[in-house]
């Protein structure tokens, strides 16, 4: 007895079926999975908020700024030592895109900032417990109702330690 639906060697209807049916399970799988990963991320983005420490401070400096400032901050060759600089100059430089460097030069140009501020706050907090120096203003400070007149006797405290003499007002000792 002869069969009423031929078949084509191999046993194949068409030979286009498996690639349709290949192509089909690509397109659900891959559907499925982008959909799952959205939905994923949506949820995680709004309930985790990211708050970086100085232990993550320390990674994100010895992964960038080492290779010039030394591991320890002792500085090398290529950069100075970063003993005293404290929390303040790190922000700046960092802040400000001068750090780090592309190039070596007399002088840091400006540059993109290639650090969010947290990563840059980390970063300036475990330079500052390392190796204390200039931190950030007090609140009282930036609060605008400093008194201008009292400014020379701010002047003379913060002078007289780093000069290693005697300033009082306007004449020098």
């Amino acid at each position: 007895m002869a069969s009423k639906n031929p078949r084509r060697n191999g046993g194949r209807r068409s030979k286009w079926a498996a690639a349709a049916l290949i192509g089909i399970g690509l397109l659900v799988t891959g559907g499925g999975y982008a959909g799952a990963t959205a939905a994923m991320a949506a949820s995680d983005s709004s309930s985790t908020t990211s708050t970086l420490t100085v232990e993550d401070g320390k990674k994100l400096f010895q992964a960038n700024c080492a290779t010039c400032h030394g591991l320890n901050l002792e500085g090398t060759n290529d950069g100075p030592s970063l003993y005293g600089v404290g929390e303040l100059s790190v922000e700046f430089q960092v802040a400000t895109g001068r750090m780090p460097l592309q190039m070596q030069g007399p002088q840091a140009p400006q540059k993109p900032v290639q650090f969010t501020q947290e990563q840059i706050e980390a970063m300036a907090a475990w330079v500052q417990s390392e190796a204390p120096g200039p931190t950030y203003p007090e609140s009282e400070v930036l609060d605008g109702e400093g008194d201008v007149s009292h400014g020379a006797e701010e002047v003379v405290r913060q002078v007289r330690p780093m000069r290693g003499h005697e300033v009082d007002g306007l004449h020098r000792a």
